[in-house]
């Protein structure tokens, strides 16, 4: 399935876009297009660039599936070390020492990515690219502000080595791309399909168009125009030396120095570091477009410079016929950095703490760390209900102890039982027939006497000499019924007045008194009311 990528060139005044889909086997270049930074707002540039990203990504459904865009080149710097080792442990470990004397930060504060560029009697040659985090960080607030997320962040320097394919095709001859943008001039070294060294100048072609400015003293959208169509740093025989045209040819050619000199510079930085000699140099980006440039740059360089064409690479197919290679270059090559045989390094200031997530890997990041929690809460959930389950285990066994203990001292029989239901049935047994003893001892209503003393007062109230049979003696608060038989009615008269007489009775009353069937004893009925009690 095809894979939709993004290449963002984010230049001073405009931000280039170019779209290509790539398959497994093949990639095809979409369309390109160039979004101006407005010129009319007083505003951050990080804020103009802002504002015209969410204008490029307004539309969700037209989202790529990977972004790769550009920090610009001044904001970072480029070396190639020489190590005694190959490991890439050890080189990765060592890095930071070997750059720390060699950039104006604290090595903490900086983000570092390398490629190995040779290996041979066990050193290593490698090319290292450094940024101070705080600007990539503030890079990155841009993008997210914009509603995307690049997954891979380099300069402009670094994309233009992918175009190797689409130049040279699969030669081997070593060669160096020259981008004279509007503020800075980044410039790669190639060598058999691989990036070899680049760098930014802060120099471009703006800077020829103020030159013109104050040289011709007109004013800067005129010395834009004069720089679009009239110069020409062509050599003319004819010439005499005081026309427009030459004059304009020496401004520019003047202006031009720093530019002659920073690419003189990296020629021989390349051959003093990797040994390897460019051939041809390639020009690209609007300033190369100034004309008579290559012829120009030829002489003062004694290099061959050619204004950069495209050819049809393998696995590609043309890009549209409006295309501007020499304006969408740049753009170009970071797209092809996102493809899987076009990139000529796998380089990508998204390292470390910066590193990108995608969406399903933040989403499976966070799940997983949810399901830790949740584990977590799991396994803390368990250890408490088993902490729960030991201290209760542990207190049920003190208790049982505990009512074993009180049992066998209530009832030693309960000593041979071994069965728990048949020790509780035994001691429930027991504890019934302890609260029916107990509840003798008991007060039959509030402030009266226990069952024991009424019974005790019944007693006491009966002579000696006379002879009862109680039937029924019934208790219901401090009311109580006697049912019984005695001799004869006097008998049940004097137990009455007994009764009353002991104090203990606030009255005494017999409803009913009738003889027994053989007229040998009489059956009678007692109610008694019980004296209050005071305390």
């Amino acid at each position: 399935m095809a894979q939709t990528i993004v290449g963002l060139d984010i230049g001073a005044t405009s931000i280039k876009v170019t779209r290509l889909e790539a398959s497994l086997f093949r990639f095809e270049f979409k369309d390109s297009s160039e979004h101006m930074l407005p010129t009319h707002m007083d505003l951050p540039w990080e804020q103009l660039v802002s504002s015209v990203l969410q204008v490029i990504f307004s539309d969700q459904a037209t989202r790529p599936e990977k972004i790769i865009a550009s920090l610009p080149g001044r904001a970072v710097s480029s070396r190639v070390l020489d190590l005694p080792f190959t490991d890439k442990k050890k080189i990765e470990q060592t890095l930071p020492f070997e750059i720390e004397g060699q950039v104006p930060f604290p090595i903490e504060e900086v983000l570092t990515d390398y490629k190995v560029l040779e290996t041979a009697s066990g050193t290593s040659k490698i090319f290292v690219i450094c940024t101070p985090k705080k600007i990539l960080d503030t890079h990155l607030k841009v993008f997210k502000d914009s509603g995307i997320d690049p997954q891979i962040v380099i300069t402009p320097a670094v994309s233009l080595a992918n175009l190797y394919k689409q130049i040279q095709g699969d030669s081997p001859e070593p060669f160096m791309i020259v981008d004279f943008g509007d503020s800075e001039t980044a410039i790669s070294t190639v060598f058999k399909g691989q990036l070899l060294f680049c760098r930014t100048l802060v120099t471009g072609s703006s800077r020829l168009t103020k030159d013109l400015e104050q040289g011709l003293q007109v004013s800067y959208g005129q010395a834009a125009d004069i720089k679009e169509h009239e110069a020409d740093l062509s050599p003319d025989g004819s010439s005499t030396g005081d026309s427009r045209k030459e004059l304009v040819a020496r401004i520019l050619a003047t202006s031009l120095q720093p530019l002659v000199g920073g690419i003189k510079q990296s020629l021989v930085s390349v051959q003093e570091a990797t040994g390897v000699k460019p051939e041809k140099i390639y020009l690209c980006g609007k300033g190369a477009k100034l004309k008579g440039l290559e012829t120009y740059l030829s002489g003062e360089l004694a290099h061959e410079v050619l204004t950069m064409k495209f050819s049809n690479a393998a696995g590609s197919s043309h890009p549209p016929l409006n295309w501007d290679p020499l304006v969408f270059a740049a753009s170009m090559g970071l797209a092809l950095h996102g493809t899987r045989d076009n990139a000529a390094s796998r380089l990508n200031l998204r390292t470390g703490e910066y590193g990108y997530v995608s969406s399903l890997k933040a989403f499976r990041k966070t799940s997983f760390s949810v399901g830790a929690m949740l584990a977590a809460l799991l396994l803390l959930f368990v250890i408490n209900e088993g902490l729960k389950y030991h201290y209760r285990h542990a207190e049920f066994t003190r208790i049982q102890s505990a009512i074993d203990q009180v049992a066998q001292e209530m009832s030693p029989d309960l000593k041979g039982l071994r069965g728990d239901k048949q020790k509780f049935s035994m001691l429930t047994s027991k504890l019934d027939e302890e609260r029916r003893e107990l509840s003798l001892f008991a007060s039959i209503s509030p402030n009266s006497l226990s069952v024991l003393d009424v019974i005790n007062a019944i007693t006491q109230a009966i002579p000696q000499d006379v002879k009862i049979d109680v039937r029924e003696l019934a208790m219901e608060g401090d009311k109580i019924r006697i049912q019984g038989e005695t001799a004869s009615s006097n008998a049940a008269e004097q137990i009455k007045n007994n009764l009353l007489q002991s104090g203990t009775f606030a009255s005494a009353e017999i409803p009913e008194v009738k003889d027994s069937l053989d007229h040998s004893t009489v059956k009678f009925q007692m109610n008694l009311q019980l004296q209050s009690r005071s305390f």
